[in-house]
């Protein structure tokens, strides 16, 4: 038998891996064997295993997990000796034992070769190992040492690089390493950097300690700067052939344009442990000779080799993409054997001959890709072209790369014989934030103030205020880009929202946060933030004052979290912290100005420069102003545009001095540009002030009606920096700067042609929600939520002139023709909030939108639980289907009040209505009516008892509904034949069909079925006794119950981890969880699989606790609260994972 905690614990026999059992369960067996051969106290193990506070239970909890040991180990291995247990380990079984025996005959990579990670990697977060866990990493860095110090004895510098930069930067205080390194690198002809990191580890000393380095390390630093002659080594001829051309290659590149390649084995820390050095030097030799034969058939020049990696420079784009290629190929036809698989990684840039400057981008592109994947820069793909029709390009979006300032654009090169499936790239966390279009300039001192303010941990709430052009926003983005490195930071870009309520939906929109019953938005939000250190960045806050409050009770409520924002004022709130943002400098102003037109490819000559000057001054130093103005130098020089500002175009605050001071001067620069527009492009910019969320191109197009200049106008208005293209997998999203924005709509008002055009705007977005209808019942239901996700803003904007302009009967139907998106992606409430408002104004509205509008409204309501709402909806809205003879909607009215009184605890009622819908729906001979009925009955009689006909029912319903091309509608009915199946003891069959489901909900996005689906699977799981798993499933659906808003389906959830709680000897948890599940039932009878898990579970938790007890912990979870009942579901599995 085998014993290994030299990373993950793992026993095997006869070589199979045997299943240790749950995480207590391999906790206790890690403690036996840290003690192999000694007796462990019974007191000790429990104290270990339980922590502070063992149960009552503990005892008898050990007991069975020592007999479950006995099991899979034997009994003559698992021996009881008082005053507890000793497990019995022969020599060399266990492979710490071996370890440290090949560490005394100096066998250094044998021993290395048994690590497999981390030791006890599983148990690093409980309290027992973490002693153990650092003497055992002490070991086997000492190992690392030893044989490190023996390869620089034998010349191999130049590979030890790598995987010392490596070790240094995981042990920055291990002086012996550190001097390694240094070593290393003078002996490969890197001096400078081998002083470099004698500072880097003196400031960590230094910093960290309050020391200095020893002695040896500062000796070596002195003997590295006098260059002395015994820090050599003498080499065979076989080394110095191999090293010399290495440090001759570096300075033999292409001249002119060079495309740089890096590739990166991956995972070489890992194969060095599995394989050990001496296997993993003859891999890594065979893999070089791969990359050399690659390089060398398409023109390659060898530039450095470091480590693992290597450096390679091109004359031509087309040679490093088709050496790419060639070697990925070659690596994936390489018969290694399985545990010696070399997987590459290759980043690609193209770039002048700078190599410090570009490669440095080039390898931050190769750190970013995963193993036996090609990424390449936009200049690289570009250089490409046509030249190489066997390979194209996919784009993966813009990415933030470490220390690299702007996001850039990466592409993954696909071609036949290599891999094309992969994760997202492995990129820093602020790749979320928008592309930055320019440097910043001139805001050095504020830059440093913000980010003082953001690091420190007294300081929760930064506001940037200052006349509006003056760049609060990109100010606070550099503010978010530098954070993002090292925590999470969320943009919330407020400028669409006007109602000051509607700011906690638009930061839980950016999160992913759905409402949840019983609390505000705010709380879900702090829920979600809470221990996540994340910045808040809220932009354009400043028409949105009243929402203050609810910036302070998020404040409040998430300690962790800090909140950055942009206003003209100030939000005061107390624990504010303002930075005002003046205007620049004329000097910094015209520093930008120059940066401007150089982005432009416009050349200004020294001679401009009194004018730009001048411009800048009389543009009061407005970045927005400035470049707005930079724009026109395509066709007017700057002693021209100065000419123009002195014959009248008011460029100076010389506005109403009631106006806000940003009105006042962009008002003045706006006019400016907007005067040099002709009319048609003056038309358009007005028409594309109507879209507040943005638009598409085509979106743009219906509503300019312009004539055949419409690209050419738009091509203008992006030109003159009116209009911002954001363009991504081949679409183009427009939008504009909200005060530009703002300015158009009022010339719109003005003249006149502003609710023509708000018409347009809204009849297309009302036709974009006619066909989002019927689309959400087709095979394309993902993509088009995602659309309509996307045009949210702007549909919001349609209703909203809908109702102004009394087309009530237009706005209750767009709002019924998305009931499947408000439920869907968790807009329940506002849609409710919508038909509470349309059903209030729809006296005279057709009798047939009316019938629609209430069957929404009962839906919407029905999502949340609400079942004496949703009730007399649905009956008056099936009196108007049958007044109106809709067969199909009279089925599924009745079949929904019948889903209604089941939930209501009233199945006779139920079943009577399900059935007069199945006899309609089948005398019509409509499937997806049919199919309605039929699932819902399938639910009344399971609730009845008759599992036989239940589980037929629901069979039936799915069969019809996968003829349908309905994704969502099969995702129900496979959901709904689950139950069945579970209700019918059938657990594999339920099982089987409870993964399609979530499966196909997961492709939909649809959160409400991907949530019940994992708890239902969850639960199998748990009544199989495989805990690791119910773990997981339960876990992930109460997560996304969290965020939603439908409390009977949460108790399901909660009712299932009372059963987990108890199967991992939590008994008195377990019960007040299924008192808290009664109070999201609101005590209404179990339903699903809750009956099975108290009948599992509930005879033994009364007869260990009493009947009494088992009462009064039940009681206390009623009392539990909706926020104690998330609480203490969350801190039970958070137990067992910590353990």
């Amino acid at each position: 038998m085998d014993f290994r905690i030299l990373g993950p614990l793992e026993v095997s026999s006869g070589g199979e891996t045997l299943e240790l059992g749950g995480q207590k369960q391999r906790a206790l067996l890690a403690m036996l064997l840290l003690n192999a051969n000694r007796v462990v106290a019974q007191d000790r193990l429990m104290e270990a295993l339980w922590e502070e506070e063992p149960p009552d239970t503990a005892q008898k909890a050990l007991q069975v997990y020592v007999s479950q040991l006995r099991k899979v180990l034997g009994r003559e291995r698992l021996v009881t000796k008082p005053p507890g247990y000793l497990v019995r380990v022969e020599a060399d079984e266990l492979d710490l034992t071996r370890f440290q025996r090949l560490l005394g005959e100096e066998r250094l990579d044998e021993a290395l070769a048994l690590w497999r990670g981390p030791a006890l990697a599983d148990f690093s977060y409980q309290r027992f190992a973490h002693t153990e866990i650092a003497r055992l990493e002490e070991l086997h860095v000492a190992c690392l040492e030893n044989r490190i110090e023996r390869d620089l004895g034998r010349g191999l510098h130049g590979e030890l690089v790598g995987e010392l930069e490596k070790l240094v930067q995981e042990h920055p205080l291990r002086e012996r390493l550190r001097g390694q390194l240094m070593l290393a690198l003078y002996r490969a002809g890197r001096q400078a950097e081998a002083l470099d990191a004698y500072h880097e580890g003196r400031a960590a000393l230094v910093d960290g300690l309050g020391i200095e380095p020893g002695r040896a390390l500062r000796d070596l630093q002195q003997a590295i700067l006098n260059q002395d002659p015994a820090l050599d080594i003498a080499v065979s001829d076989t080394a110095r052939r191999t090293e010399a051309p290495a440090t001759a290659r570096r300075w033999k590149l292409p001249s002119g344009t060079v495309t740089l390649l890096f590739a990166d084995v991956e995972g070489s820390t890992r194969l060095v442990y599995t394989l050990g050095g001496e296997r993993y030097r003859d891999v890594r030799t065979r893999a070089r000779a791969l990359v050399r034969a690659a390089a060398t058939k398409h023109r390659g020049h060898e530039v450095d080799w470091a480590g693992d990696g290597v450096f390679l420079a091109f004359e031509r784009a087309h040679d490093a993409a088709a050496a790419a290629v060639d070697l990925q190929r070659a690596l994936a036809v390489e018969p290694w054997p399985p545990e010696e698989a070399i997987h590459m990684r290759i980043g690609i840039h193209t770039g002048e001959p700078e190599v410090s400057d570009e490669g440095y981008v080039g390898l931050r592109i190769c750190s970013a890709a995963h193993g036996r994947q090609i990424v390449v820069s936009r200049l690289t793909r570009d250089f490409v072209g046509d030249d190489a029709p066997e390979i194209s390009f996919r784009p993966l979006g813009s990415h933030r790369l470490r220390d690299v300032t702007s996001p850039l654009p990466l592409f993954q090169l696909v071609a036949s014989g290599i891999e094309e499936s992969f994760p997202p790239l492995q990129t820093l966390a602020g790749a979320t934030l928008p592309a930055l279009h320019h440097r910043l300039v001139g805001r050095a001192h504020d830059l440093a103030v913000i980010e003082a303010l953001v690091a420190r941990p007294d300081v929760r709430l930064v506001t940037i205020t200052g006349p509006g052009g003056a760049g609060k926003s990109r100010l606070a983005l550099e503010v978010a880009g530098a954070t993002a490195v090292e925590r999470p930071v969320h943009l919330v870009g407020l400028a669409p929202i006007f109602d000051p309520d509607l700011v906690p939906a638009a930061i839980a929109r950016t999160l992913g946060v759905r409402e949840s019953p019983g609390r505000s938005l705010v709380e879900s939000l702090s829920e979600a933030l809470a221990d996540t250190r994340a910045l808040l960045f809220l932009d354009n806050l400043e028409h949105l004052a009243p929402a203050a409050r609810h910036v302070a009770e998020l404040l409040q409520r998430t300690p962790g979290i800090d909140i950055l924002t942009t206003s003209r004022a100030p939000l005061r709130l107390s624990g504010e912290h303002i930075v005002r943002l003046a205007p620049l400098e004329v000097e910094d102003a015209a520093t930008f100005f120059f940066e401007l037109a150089s982005a432009r490819g416009v050349v200004l000559r020294e001679d401009a420069r009194p004018s730009i000057y001048e411009i800048c001054r009389r543009l009061d130093g407005l970045p927005l102003a400035i470049e707005l103005v930079a724009a026109r130098l395509a066709v007017l020089p700057p002693s021209h545009i100065l000419k123009a500002l002195d014959e009248g175009l008011a460029l100076q605050m010389e506005g109403p001095v009631d106006l806000p001071e940003r009105q006042r001067t962009l008002r003045a620069t706006i006019e400016w540009s907007y005067g040099l527009l002709d009319e048609p492009q003056r038309e358009l910019l007005g028409a594309l002030a109507v879209f507040p969320g943005g638009c598409s191109l085509d979106d743009a197009r219906a509503i300019a009606e312009t004539n055949g200049s419409f690209l050419a106008d738009l091509e203008a208005l992006v030109g003159w920096s009116l209009i911002r293209s954001d363009v991504s997998d081949g679409d183009v999203r427009l939008s504009m700067l909200e005060t530009v924005r703002e300015d158009a709509e009022e010339r719109l008002g003005t003249a006149g042609k502003l609710d023509q055009l708000r018409r347009r705007h809204a009849q297309r977005f009302l036709e974009l929600a006619a066909t989002g209808e019927l689309e959400l019942s087709g095979p394309n239901q993902a993509e088009w939520l995602e659309r309509l996700e996307q045009e949210l803003d702007n549909i919001r904007a349609a209703l909203d002139w809908c109702f102004a302009s009394g087309r009530v009967e237009d706005a209750l139907r767009a709002i019924s023709g998305l009931e499947r998106f408000w439920r869907a992606h968790g807009h329940v409430s506002e849609a409710r909030r919508w038909l509470s408002l349309g059903l209030g104004l729809a006296e005279d509205v057709a009798r047939e939108v009316r019938a629609d509008a209430l069957w929404t409204a009962a839906r919407q309501a029905a999502a949340q639980s609400d079942w004496s709402v949703a009730q007399p909806l649905l009956e008056d809205a099936l009196q108007l289907f049958r007044e109106q003879e809709r067969g199909r909607e009279v089925v599924f009215a009745l079949a929904e009040l019948g889903f209604v009184a089941l939930r209501q605890n009233d199945p006779a009622r139920a079943g009577a209505l399900c059935e007069e819908a199945l006899d309609i729906a089948r005398q019509r001979g409509d499937p997806r009516a049919t199919s309605g009925a039929l699932s819902i009955l399938a639910d009344v009689s399971r609730t009845q008892g008759d599992h036989a006909r239940a589980l037929s029912l629901s069979e039936e319903a799915l069969a019809l509904r996968r003829g349908l091309g309905d994704p969502l509608l099969v995702a129900d009915s496979m959901y709904h034949v689950g139950v069945a199946a579970f209700a019918s003891g059938d657990l594999d069959r339920a099982d089987e069909v409870f993964a399609e489901s979530l499966e196909l909900a997961r492709e939909l996005g649809d959160a409400l079925y991907t949530a019940a689906a994992l708890c239902m699977l969850g639960t199998v799981a748990l009544l199989r006794d495989d805990l690791s798993l119910a773990s997981d499933r339960l876990h992930e659906s109460l997560a996304i119950y969290g965020e939603l808003s439908d409390r009977r389906s949460t108790a399901e959830c909660v009712s299932a981890l009372g059963g987990y709680a108890a199967a991992i000897g939590q008994p008195e948890d377990a019960v007040r969880l299924w008192g808290a599940a009664d109070l999201l039932r609101e005590d209404k009878p179990l339903e699903y699989a809750e009956p099975a898990i108290e009948a599992r579970f509930s005879p033994e938790l009364v007869e260990s606790l009493g009947a009494d007890r088992f009462a009064e912990l039940r009681a206390e979870g009623r009392r539990l609260g909706h926020e104690g009942v998330l609480a203490a579901s969350h801190a039970v599995v958070a137990s067992q994972d910590a353990e």
